[in-house]
C-alpha cells in the first residue's frame, strides 16, 4: 500500500504492519520498518506494551480528506489484539503540503486499564528500524525543555543531557524526571535533527497540544553510528480507560523536505498556529516594569514616580503600559504570603484600585504581576483549602517552588485546577482583577505549577487537561479585551489561550550569571538552567525566534539600559539591544527611568516602535548559540528593500568575523552597502566575501545591508534600529529636477543622522528643510550624511547637480 505526494513517499507493508517513508525529492528511504504503540496500565498495576507488531489482526483503508490543510488521502490502518484493544493509526498526505501528519487512537472493549501514553511514530533497532540521515557525527539536534525558563539548544549527539542535582530545580525546569544515560535525548513538543554535511534534516513536531503532553526522544549509539530508538510520545500520565471509550494521541507532524532546516521552524509554527488556534493582538505591546530594579521592593510611590516620568515624557518614550510586578504581598514571619491575593503590604496602602486609576490618569494601561497557580505554605488559601493542592502518590502536598525572595523556609505548592473550589476562586479573582481593581495587562507566572506530574482532584484528566482547564477559566473571565501573558508556563499547551509568552530565563543586570549561580556550577555541578543571566536569556530568545507571531507574540524579558545599580557595559546594553530589536516581541523597559541617562533613553528610542517581524538566526544548527541574526526588510514604500544583519560574539575574547555574501544568501553577482548602526561606519561588498573589524568580547555589529544602484539611496538613518523601515516615511529621487524628497516620521523630541550615498556622476548642491536643525556634510567619497533635529515629523529636499 503507498501513499504519496510530490515531496514524500509511505509505503505500508500490509502484512507486519510497519511502514517506510521516502524522501521523493533526493530519491532516499529515510525511515524503515517504522510503526506505533501505545503503552497501558493493567488493573494489576503492570505495564503493557502493545503495538502494531503485536496484532494478530491487521486492516487498512485509503480515505480522502480535506480539512483547513487542504485536499489529501489518509492511510487508515486498524490492529485488533485478543486481548479486547484495537489500536488505529491514520498516516494523511496532502496535496499540496510536504508534510506527513500521524494521529493514533486506542479504544477498548476492557474495564480497569490505565492509558500512560500514545505513541503515533516509534522506530527502534530492534525492530530493524533504521534512520537514514547519514553520519550521526555531522547530525545537530535542537532540542527544547517544556517550559518559558526551560532551555533549548543545538547538540552534537555525543553531548550528555545534564541535569541538576537539586530537586526543585529538576521540578521546575522539567516536564518529566527522568535520568538520561549516554546517546539518550529528549525534546518536549518538537525536535529537528540536521546533517551539517549533506543539509538534509527532518523536523518532527506536536501541532496539537491540548490534552497530553508531548516530547520527541532519541537513543543513538554515537560511537556505532546507530540509531537505536526514535519515539513521539503523546503521554497521559494514567487515565482510567473505561470500555468502549476511544482516546486519540496528539497529532503530529514529520517535515523532512520542501524547505531547509530553519524554514521548517517556521513552518512547522505556521501549522500549530492553525491547529491550535493561537491568539493575535492588533499591535506588539510596549511598556515599563518595576521588576529589574525594585524587585520585591517595589512600592506604589515608585510605582507612580515612573508612571509620572513616563506621562511627561510621552513624545520621546510613547509607550502604553506600566505594569506592577512582584512585591506588593504582604509577610508573615518573613514569608510572603503568596495565594493571598486580596491581601497588600503597607508600601500599597491606597490599594490596587487607586494605583491603576492613577495609572491610567497618566495616561497608560495598567499591568499586574500575579502567580494565580501556586500557594506558600504560610498563606489563609492554603490553610483554609489543603484540599485545593496537587498531591503526590502519597498524599503529600506536591512542593513545586523554592524562592529566597519569598522566604526561606516558604514551601510552595501548586493548586488543583481540576477542583471546583479551585476553578471558582479563579473566577472570582480575576473577575476582581479586571472589573473591580481596573488591570488591562496581566503577567501569568509560575503557570507550571498547575501542570505538576501528581494526582488530582479529577482523575480523569490529564495534567495538561488540568492545566488548560485553569487558564482557560481565567482566559474566559478576563475577556478578549486584556492581554495575558504567560511566564513560566508549559509552552505548548499555553497555545491559544495566551496574547504573549516569555520565551527565556529571567534577565539580569550584569551580562554574565550571578557570581553564587556561577559558583555553584563550577564547583559543585549543580547543572542550573534558565537562572538570571542577561547572556543566558539572549541566546534562549534567539532560539525561539521561530515562536513569534505564530504561537503568540514572543516576550523575550525586559530591556536595561541603566549604567548605575548595573555592571552592564556599554557595549553590552548595545548587543541586548540588537538582539532584541532583530528578534522582534514585547517591549519593557525595567529601569528606574528617573536615573538614566539622556544617552540611556537613547537605546530604548531606538527600539521604539518595535518592528512585528524578526529575525532568522541563519546558522542556528552551525554555531551554538548562532552569531548571526538576518532580517529581510521590505519598507512599505519609500525604499527598496534591504537586509538587517546582527553578528555577535557571545565569548569574552576578541573574535575577526568574514562577513560573506553566499553565508547571507545574498545575490552573488551583486555589489551591497553596508553601514554600520554603532560605529557609524560605511563600506561595500564587492566580493564574496570581507573580514569585519575585529569584534571584541560581548560586543555585537548592526548591519545595515543594500545592493547598489546607480541613481541615490538611502544607506542608513540612526533614528531607529531598522535603519529607515521604521521612520523614512517617503523618499524619492527626481532625475528630472534633480532632487531627492526625504519625510521623517518619529514621535517626540529627536536628534540623529541620515547617511546618503550619491553615485560619482552627483554632487550635492543645497539642502532645504523646515526642521529645527539640518546640515549636510560629506562624510567619505560617494556617502553624504546629515544632521539632523526635528520633532514628530520633518521634510527633506536636497538639490543635486551633475559634476
Amino acid at each position: 500500500m503507498i501513499l504519496e505526494n510530490k515531496w514524500i513517499r509511505v509505503v505500508y507493508d500490509e502484512v507486519k504492519g510497519f511502514f517506510d517513508i521516502v524522501n521523493k525529492i533526493d530519491a532516499f528511504k529515510v525511515f524503515t520498518n517504522a510503526f506505533s504503540a501505545v503503552i497501558l496500565i493493567s488493573p494489576d498495576e503492570k505495564e503493557l506494551n502493545l503495538s502494531a507488531l503485536d496484532s494478530n489482526r491487521k486492516s487498512h483503508i485509503m480515505k480522502d480528506v480535506s480539512d483547513k490543510f487542504g485536499n489529501g488521502k489518509s492511510l487508515i490502518t486498524t490492529y485488533t489484539f485478543d486481548i479486547g484493544f484495537i489500536l488505529t493509526l491514520s498516516i494523511t498526505l496532502y496535496d499540496t503540503e510536504p508534510f506527513i501528519l500521524f494521529q493514533t487512537r486506542i479504544k477498548s472493549s476492557q474495564k480497569g486499564y490505565k492509558l500512560k501514553l500514545l505513541s503515533p511514530f516509534c522506530l527502534s533497532k530492534a525492530q530493524e528500524g533504521t534512520l537514514d540521515l547519514g553520519t550521526i557525527a555531522d547530525w545537530r539536534l535542537l532540542r527544547q525543555d517544556w517550559q518559558s525558563w526551560s532551555p533549548i539548544k543545538v547538540m552534537r549527539l555525543n553531548q550528555p543531557i545534564k541535569r541538576p542535582w537539586m530537586k526543585i530545580q529538576n521540578i521546575i525546569t522539567y516536564s518529566t524526571q527522568q535520568k538520561f544515560k549516554a546517546g539518550d535525548y529528549l525534546s518536549d513538543n518538537f525536535a529537528v535533527i540536521k546533517n551539517l554535511d549533506t543539509q538534509e534534516f527532518i523536523t518532527l513536531g506536536f501541532i496539537s497540544m491540548k490534552d497530553q503532553l508531548t516530547q520527541i526522544r532519541i537513543q543513538v549509539n554515537y560511537k556505532q553510528n546507530e540509531v537505536l530508538e526514535l519515539f513521539a510520545l503523546s503521554s497521559l500520565g494514567a487515565i482510567p480507560l473505561e470500555g468502549n471509550q476511544e482516546i486519540a494521541s496528539e497529532k503530529l507532524v514529520l517535515i523532512l523536505n520542501g524547505m531547509n532546516a530553519i524554514q521548517s521552524l517556521d513552518y512547522y509554527a505556521s501549522l500549530v498556529q492553525q491547529e491550535m488556534n493561537a491568539l493575535t493582538w492588533d499591535s506588539i505591546p510596549t511598556g515599563w516594569c518595576s521588576w529589574y530594579y525594585y524587585y520585591s521592593h517595589v512600592s506604589q510611590d515608585a510605582m507612580l514616580r515612573n508612571s509620572e516620568f513616563l506621562a511627561q515624557h510621552r513624545k520621546d518614550l510613547p509607550i502604553e503600559h506600566v505594569q506592577l510586578d512582584d512585591g506588593y504581598l504582604p509577610k508573615k514571619h518573613l514569608n510572603v504570603l503568596i495565594g493571598d491575593w486580596y491581601d497588600l503590604n503597607d508600601r500599597f496602602s491606597h490599594g490596587l484600585t487607586w494605583l491603576a486609576n492613577e495609572i491610567k490618569a497618566d495616561g497608560f494601561k495598567p499591568g499586574l504581576w500575579i502567580a494565580p497557580f501556586i500557594v506558600s505554605r504560610s498563606s489563609k488559601t492554603f490553610q483554609e483549602h489543603p484540599d485545593w493542592i496537587i498531591r503526590d502518590k502519597k498524599g503529600n502536598a506536591l512542593e513545586v517552588n523554592v524562592n529566597p525572595e519569598w522566604g526561606l523556609f516558604n514551601n510552595f505548592y501548586g493548586l488543583d485546577c481540576t477542583h471546583p473550589g479551585v476553578q471558582e476562586w479563579l473566577r472570582t479573582l480575576f473577575k476582581t482583577i479586571v472589573e473591580k481593581w481596573g488591570f488591562q495587562y496581566i503577567k501569568l507566572d509560575f503557570l507550571y505549577a498547575a501542570a505538576m506530574d501528581g494526582v488530582l482532584h479529577e482523575n480523569s484528566m490529564t495534567r495538561i487537561q488540568a492545566y488548560r482547564k485553569g487558564l482557560e477559566i481565567i482566559r474566559e473571565t478576563v475577556g478578549d479585551k486584556t492581554f495575558l501573558l504567560g511566564c513560566g508556563a508549559p509552552l505548548g499547551p499555553s497555545i491559544g489561550l495566551v496574547n504573549g509568552m516569555r520565551i527565556s530565563g529571567d534577565t539580569y543586570y550584569s551580562f554574565g550569571q550571578p557570581f553564587l549561580f556561577w559558583f555553584l556550577n563550577k564547583f559543585f555541578f549543580a547543572g542550573f538552567e534558565g537562572l538570571p543571566s542577561m547572556m543566558d536569556a539572549l541566546q534562549t530568545v534567539i532560539f525561539r525566534t521561530f515562536m513569534h507571531n505564530r504561537f503568540w507574540i514572543n516576550d523575550p524579558d525586559c530591556l536595561l539600559v541603566r549604567r548605575t545599580h548595573s555592571s552592564l557595559k556599554q557595549h553590552e546594553i548595545e548587543f541586548e539591544v540588537t538582539l532584541l530589536g532583530l528578534c522582534g516581541g514585547i517591549l519593557f523597559s525595567s529601569d528606574n527611568l528617573l536615573e538614566l541617562s539622556p544617552e540611556d533613553l537613547e537605546y530604548i528610542k531606538f527600539l521604539l516602535p518595535p518592528i512585528k517581524d524578526h529575525a532568522t538566526p541563519i546558522d542556528l544548527f552551525e554555531n551554538a548559540p548562532p552569531i548571526h541574526l538576518k532580517l529581510d526588510v521590505s519598507p512599505n514604500p519609500p525604499t527598496a528593500p534591504y537586509h538587517l544583519v546582527g553578528i555577535f560574539n557571545w565569548t569574552k575574547k576578541e573574535k575577526t568575523i568574514l562577513l560573506s555574501i553566499e553565508y547571507l544568501n545574498l545575490k552573488p553577482d551583486v555589489a551591497y552597502h553596508v553601514f554600520d548602526f554603532w560605529e557609524k561606519r560605511y563600506f561595500q561588498i564587492r566580493h564574496d566575501h570581507r573580514k569585519i573589524k575585529p569584534l571584541k568580547g560581548h560586543t555585537a555589529k548592526l548591519l545595515a545591508i543594500r545592493p547598489i544602484e546607480d541613481t541615490p539611496q538611502l544607506i542608513s538613518s540612526t533614528f531607529h534600529l531598522t535603519q529607515g523601515a521604521a521612520e523614512i516615511t517617503n523618499f524619492k529621487f527626481n532625475s528630472n529636477s534633480m532632487e531627492i524628497s526625504i519625510e521623517i516620521t518619529k514621535s517626540g523630541r529627536n536628534q540623529g543622522r541620515l547617511f546618503l550615498y550619491l553615485p560619482p556622476a552627483y554632487h550635492e548642491k543645497e539642502l532645504l528643510s523646515d526642521a529645527s536643525r539640518a546640515s549636510m556634510f560629506r562624510q567619505q567619497d560617494g556617502l553624504l550624511g546629515i544632521q539632523l533635529r526635528f520633532e514628530e515629523k520633518a521634510q527633506l529636499t536636497i538639490k543635486l547637480m551633475k559634476k
